[in-house]
């Protein structure tokens, strides 16, 4: 019999005929295999491997495949929103709406062409207590009712319009007192009962009562001491307190995390056990690993099948109101093709919801709005005509910068532009950095011949070097080259830490704790030390050591700050584009410091206001 045939495919037939009849046809062993974000695939009943949960959505759809698991396939460039924050700063319900609406549409066409990603990891429904927290820029703020109102709105628009089918299933992040980076693997927030229910869970009530949110992903932290992927609270308060129906995932590779960070449980096996009996369904980590961890609990007896059998329906029941199990293309959302990603319409709703999220904090001397006629215009520091990407959003069709926007209104003679970065070159005992033809980091003993660079020091040890040709320096292995023209990685490879000497001179650590040495004529990278992702990890040996090989000057040849100044002093109205960079000071896994203001650019904006 074809599988279409069967019940499972029956759009007919109620969920739960549909789920009893998967359940009664699945073996054990299949059942150990379901347990993860991925679909094993099982031809007789037509599930393939493209039934996977996941993806991101945080203000448009992510498809750029700059990730591990999809990094073999080519970006999409889907419509970019405001960050989060920004959507909720246009406090209208409609608008956001209409953007959740979009991200599942286009997140449909993806999976209508081929792809996955019908289940997305958005909206970021944590508050946001802390100014310092990486994360910001993915949440709505720090009031649990206008985050979930917000947030419900995100969803209505990705979930669609039909009483069963949903067009993206929406999954809150991250359940719950999620709101710090560092650590956050292992941390515990100690939450009272009053600020749970009335802070930390609202929005979340709110969103899956209001929203009709599908998915939930559990927090790294603990709570109260127990990590959140088998607390309790999972179903005590979602289902049971307020009537989730939908599947409930891990945060990435939390299963293992239970283990080797938290120390809760001794074994994996363990792990899969809880987690399942406190409501969650879904592990997000290595299939193999969840496999391997299921089969050990299912043969010592601490895994049955009615476990497993929840968990497949929860997951599965998704999937089913996805339309990922209906024959012939009857879905109402299986039309959905690539016209609708980045079109005229999405376009002019990006524009209007940026319009609305802009917000004029102090308008001293009525400055703005700004009248540029007959005048000179400066436009004067790092992000004056630079535009940098942040996590989970979508890879942009076109990038426009300020000094780009103002040039369609200025003539050329008169807009000014300078980012206010130091000109350096860099040498050691044995000659001057130069960037070969290879685009490696060579040394040549002609002064003339080294490479300069504009150095961009963005505090707490995160120097960027980027060469002439507009690439930046970064360090790979053991490897010290140019090649990217932006930074956007999850390890930020182009990360120096820059530290002077009692002589004046340098030394200098890479983005994970290495030396930068010389080697055989050129830069290399000295040791293996382990990946970090926020304190800066201390070099070994000492400082004033005298090997010269770990030695160098990193030598201003030309001042960015009396660049800038000097510029300045020939413009009517100077403006100083600064501020953080979001893959550097505070993403995920980075949070800031301290709220204090870049050194480099405080400097920078006193230069130029004199």
């Amino acid at each position: 019999m074809d599988y279409k045939d069967t019940p499972l495919w029956d759009e007919s037939l109620g969920l739960d005929e549909r789920l009893d009849y998967l359940i009664g046809e699945l073996t054990a062993e299949e059942k150990l295999h379901m347990l993860g974000t991925g679909s094993t695939e099982i031809k007789r009943l037509g599930i393939t491997e493209r039934m996977t949960l996941g993806g991101e959505a945080a203000h448009g759809v992510e498809a750029r495949h700059d990730q591990a698991h999809n990094s073999d396939k080519k970006g999409i460039c889907t419509t970019a929103f405001p960050q989060p924050i920004g959507m909720s700063a246009t406090f209208d319900e409609g608008l956001v709406k209409k953007i959740g609406q979009v991200v599942g549409y286009e997140a449909r066409a993806i999976y209508n062409s081929g792809d996955s990603g019908l289940s997305r990891w958005a909206p970021t429904v944590d508050m946001e207590r802390d100014p310092r927290w990486g994360r910001n820029e993915e949440g709505y703020g720090e009031d649990p009712y206008l985050t979930g109102k917000m947030a419900s709105a995100y969803i209505q628009g990705m979930k669609g319009d039909h009483p069963f089918y949903i067009l993206t299933a929406a999954t809150l992040k991250h359940f719950y007192a999620n709101n710090v980076e560092e650590g956050r693997d292992r941390i515990s927030s100690d939450v009272d009962a009053r600020n749970k229910l009335e802070y930390y869970l609202e929005p979340f009530r709110r969103c899956i009562v209001e929203g009709g949110a599908q998915g939930v992903m559990t927090a790294y932290n603990e709570i109260n001491g127990i990590p959140c992927n088998v607390n309790s609270e999972v179903n005590e308060y979602l289902r049971d307190g307020f009537g989730f129906t939908g599947h409930v995932v891990t945060d990435s590779a939390d299963l293992s995390q239970t283990v080797s960070s938290h120390a809760y449980v001794k074994t994996l096996a363990e792990a899969l056990v809880m987690s399942l009996k406190a409501g969650v369904d879904v592990m997000t980590d290595d299939a193999e690993l969840v496999y391997r961890a299921a089969k050990e609990a299912y043969e010592s007896g601490q895994l049955t099948e009615d476990m497993m059998d929840a968990s497949i329906r929860h997951s599965y029941g998704t999937r089913i109101r996805l339309g990922m199990f209906d024959p012939y293309g009857v879905t109402p959302y299986a039309g959905v093709s690539f016209d609708v990603i980045d079109c005229a319409r999405t376009r002019r709703l990006a524009r209007t919801a940026q319009q609305k999220a802009c917000v004029l904090v102090k308008n001293e001397e009525g400055f703005f709005p700004l009248k540029t006629e007959g005048k000179t215009l400066a436009l004067i520091g790092p992000w004056a005509d630079e535009w940098h990407n942040d996590w989970y959003g979508a890879l942009p069709p076109y990038k426009s910068t300020v000094y780009s926007a103002f040039s369609e209104i200025v003539p050329q003679e008169r807009l000014l532009l300078d980012d206010g970065l130091d000109r350096v070159i860099i040498s050691c005992s044995e000659g001057y950095v130069k960037i070969d033809e290879d685009n490696l980091a060579v040394l040549t003993k002609d002064r003339g011949e080294a490479s300069v660079f504009s150095l961009n020091d963005w505090g707490s040890g995160r120097v960027h070097l980027r060469a002439a040709s507009g690439l930046y320096l970064r360090a790979d292995g053991t490897r010290i080259d140019v090649c990217k023209d932006e930074v956007f990685d999850w390890f930020v490879r182009e990360d120096f830490d820059v530290r002077n000497r009692a002589d004046g001179r340098q030394e200098i650590n890479t983005w994970n704790g290495n030396r930068v040495c010389v080697s055989d004529g050129r830069l290399a990278v000295a040791g293996n030390a382990p990946m970090a992702f926020t304190k800066r990890v201390p070099m070994e040996g000492d400082w004033e050591s005298g090997d010269e090989s770990f030695i160098f000057r990193v030598e201003v040849i030309e001042s960015g700050c009396e660049r800038a100044a000097e510029l300045a002093g020939r413009a009517d109205t100077v403006l100083a584009v600064l501020g953080c960079n979001p893959c550097v000071n505070s993403k995920e896994c980075v949070d800031r410091e301290n709220l204090d203001f870049i050194e480099s650019q405080s400097k920078l904006l006193k230069a130029v206001t004199g």
